[in-house]
């Protein structure tokens, strides 16, 4: 299929077609293969590995019996930019908080993006 000639709104459009086709022959292959079926050059594989602390608390106390120390289990961290605005805002006068943040703090922003706005 030669798609040279489309024009970019087409494109975009068909590009939406054939996304709409993949999904629902994806539904139809998950449906097959929950079922058991075999599904050539398909099939499932192991999700990510998730790890997460079952009781904080429990695991705090056995590690500090054990002779850790709260610097060996925990870390500062600088607060975001978001939260720092909220202190300094707090804390101080709009005109001394927006003095700070605007020496220290640079905005950049990435490449624009083309973003399609018709049907």
């Amino acid at each position: 299929m030669d798609l040279s000639n489309k024009s970019y709104s087409e494109l975009v459009h068909l590009r939406a077609l054939v996304n709409q086709a993949i999904a629902e022959q994806k539904t139809s292959v998950v449906e097959r293969l929950n079922k058991g079926e075999i599904v050539p050059n398909f099939r499932f594989k192991e999700g990510r590995m998730k790890r997460a602390v079952t009781n904080q608390g429990m695991l705090v106390q056995t590690l500090r019996d054990k002779g850790l120390s709260n610097e060996d289990l925990y870390e500062a961290k600088f607060v975001g930019i978001p939260t720092l605005e909220k202190v300094l805002k707090a804390k101080l006068s709009q005109a001394d908080a927006e003095k700070i943040l605007k020496r220290h703090i640079e905005v950049s922003y990435g490449n624009p993006t083309l973003e399609y706005t018709g049907e």
